[in-house]
This record gives C-alpha cells, sequence and structure tokens, in this order.
C-alpha cells in the first residue's frame, strides 16, 4: 500500500511554514536595507511613476527641512513636519529633477546628472544630483531614485586649485619676463636711444608672440618702438619718470583682434618700467657726475691760484699745476706729502690747529 502523502511531497503545513519563513526573511532583508537608506548620508529620495515623493532617507529629511520656505513651521529635521513632503510632486520639491526625471518617463534608461545652485547668496550651496530608475520586472518605468549630493567643498578645492595653478603660471610668467628684461637692460649699450631699442624690442615676448604686441617708449622726445605696425587694438601705458621728473611713457598696443590685457598685465608693466627708470636714472647720474668732474678739473688745472686737495690729516691727494709752480716742485711729486711740511716750524702748529677748525666748521 503506497503511503500518503508521498514523502517527496511538502504537506500543506511544510509549505505555509516554509513561505513564512520566506516571508520574515524577505521582511528582515527590507529591514535591513531600510536601515542602511536610513544611515547613508547623502539625502536620497523615491519617487514613484508620477514624480511624488514616496519615500525618503533621514539625511533627505534634514536637507529638505533646510530647503523649506517655512522655517517658524517647525523644529529641523522633525520626522512629523518631514512626514508631510510625502506626496509632494517633485516639481515643487525638486524642481531641478523634473526635466531628468520626464526624460526617464519618456524612455530614457540611463542615470541622469543634474549640476545646480541652491540656497541664499550668504549661505549657497553646489548639488550633483543624480536620479536612477527603477524598473520592474518586465522593463517598465517604475520610479527614481534621487541622490543629492553637497559638492561645494569639493568645488571650492577646484576653484582654489585652479586659481592657485592660476597665480603660479602668472608668477613663472613674470619672473621670466622680469628675467629677460634684466638682461635686456643690463646689456651694454653706446647711448640712451639703443637702450631704449633693447628695451622696446624685448618687451613684446613677455605678452606672446612679436607680431600680437607692439612696444613704444617715448622719453625727453626720443621715441623707439618694437615695430612699424600701427593697427593698435587695446593698449595699456605706464608713465615713465626719472629723477624726480616726468620725461615719457611706456606703452604696450595689442595688434587688430589679438586677445586683450589680462588684470596681471598693468603691475607687469609697472614693475618692467621701474626697472627701465632705475637704469636711466643710473645712467643719467653717472652723465652727469661725469659732466661735472670734466668741468671741475678744467676749473681744477686752470685755475691761477694754488689748489690742494687733502685729507683730513693734511696728506695731499691732488694738487694743480700752479701748486707744484708755487712750491718749485714737480706736481707730481706732492701726492702723498703732508702740508704741514711746506710750512715754517714755528707756524705749524698754528697751522695745523686752522686745518682742525676748518674740518669742524669753526673759526
Amino acid at each position: 500500500m503506497q503511503e500518503w502523502p508521498p514523502p517527496d511531497k511538502p504537506t500543506a503545513k511544510a509549505s505555509l511554514a516554509e513561505l513564512r519563513a520566506e516571508t520574515e526573511r524577505a521582511q528582515h532583508e527590507k529591514r535591513r536595507l531600510d536601515a542602511v537608506f536610513q544611515a547613508l548620508p547623502s539625502p536620497m529620495v523615491l519617487l514613484d511613476p508620477e514624480g511624488r515623493v514616496a519615500s525618503f532617507n533621514e539625511a533627505a529629511c534634514r536637507w529638505l527641512d533646510l530647503e523649506d520656505a517655512q522655517p517658524e513651521s517647525g523644529a529641523r529635521g522633525d520626522p512629523v513636519r518631514c512626514a508631510s513632503s510625502i506626496g509632494r510632486s517633485v516639481e515643487i520639491l525638486l524642481p531641478w529633477v523634473a526635466p531628468a526625471l520626464e526624460r526617464l518617463r519618456q524612455g530614457a534608461r540611463d542615470g541622469q546628472s543634474v549640476l545646480t545652485e541652491r540656497g541664499q547668496p550668504e549661505r549657497l550651496s553646489f548639488l550633483d544630483t543624480r536620479i536612477f530608475p527603477l524598473l520592474g520586472p518586465t522593463g517598465a518605468f517604475e520610479g527614481a531614485l534621487v541622490v543629492i549630493q553637497d559638492v561645494s567643498a569639493l568645488r571650492d578645492a577646484a576653484e582654489t586649485q585652479a586659481r592657485t595653478a592660476s597665480e603660479l603660471r602668472g608668477q613663472l610668467r613674470e619672473a621670466s619676463c622680469l628675467n629677460r628684461m634684466a638682461e635686456a637692460l643690463g646689456r651694454p649699450v653706446d647711448s640712451v636711444e639703443e637702450l631704449l631699442a633693447n628695451t622696446a624690442a624685448a618687451l613684446p615676448q613677455c605678452w606672446g608672440a612679436p607680431g600680437e604686441v607692439v612696444a613704444r617708449i617715448t622719453f625727453d622726445g626720443q621715441s623707439s618702438q618694437s615695430s612699424d605696425q600701427n593697427v593698435c587694438g587695446e593698449t595699456m601705458e605706464e608713465p615713465l619718470s626719472v629723477l624726480g621728473r616726468s620725461r615719457g611713457t611706456v606703452t604696450l598696443c595689442r595688434l587688430g583682434s589679438a586677445q586683450g590685457f589680462l588684470p596681471g598685465d598693468a603691475p607687469l608693466l609697472s614693475s618692467i618700467t621701474r626697472q627701465l627708470e632705475h637704469v636711466l636714472e643710473t645712467r643719467l647720474t653717472l652723465t652727469l657726475l661725469g659732466q661735472s668732474e670734466k668741468q671741475f678739473r678744467e676749473f681744477f688745472n686752470s685755475a691761477a691760484d694754488a689748489i690742494f686737495i687733502h685729507d683730513p690729516d693734511g696728506r695731499i691727494l691732488d694738487a694743480n699745476k700752479n701748486a707744484g709752480i708755487w712750491l718749485n716742485l714737480p706736481t707730481e711729486s706732492l701726492t702723498g706729502t703732508n702740508l704741514l711740511e711746506f710750512v715754517a716750524g714755528d707756524d705749524r702748529e698754528a697751522a695745523a690747529a686752522h686745518f682742525v677748525n676748518a674740518l669742524r666748521g669753526t673759526p
């Protein structure tokens, strides 16, 4: 007689027990996934197929609360208050998500990404919002998961890095330019005209190709230009002052439609102009000193009187021709001799006192 029911077939009781166990496992897995969903730090919002809020995690509750336009209506992060967002349209709650959600409803199956700024000017956030489609067993669209990430710190870091890189490039360019200009200004020249020509020729190299920028320097009526082209677009000019007087200008000219000057270009031109002023002042000062020395020598050598130049101790450093004639000695032999040697012995003490008083400026 065959056993009934057959041993390899489950009883209704066994099937019910397995179903209950499977249900409990599914509920446990749901609770576990929900706990993970709630604990995730990024705000997450589940949307139904119509774009209404179906659920959200605790981070989204806090974030949605901060976005609420009526902060006096409840405490921040209040679950009861946040629950009022259930069923609200994404067009009201997350308006920047609506276009991406519509693309998913129309058949797009790739995750969508939206970058946007939100908040008040004093508390502006830069958000990276990702929208992922939720598909059923048949591939039908059943909703979407919205993940919001505040990337303000990353954007600020990227902007800071970009500014730092830009500043570094500017500093390197400035250092290279100033070094090139120092070489041009330090080159031996025979005249101011040659100095101005060298400087004008070197200047455009700091601002790109020579065909894009023309440099013109005017000084005391003289003018030197790096190119004969005069079809200027944007210009930049710096006054040239030497020995306390305005003596000319240093001008840069962008040709035609060439890119305009940058904010850091004016300080760079000013720095180069100061270098040129220093070189011109040094050269003119040496020229004036040379002229003064020449004039002094002409007077010194042609004077009818005997002239001695001596140190505080009375030792002769230089003497003119008439000094040698007056002492009846070769002028060259007087250098290094003490003037008191030519004073009578009885008068030396008085002569020495006279030297001392003269040095002190007293009678």
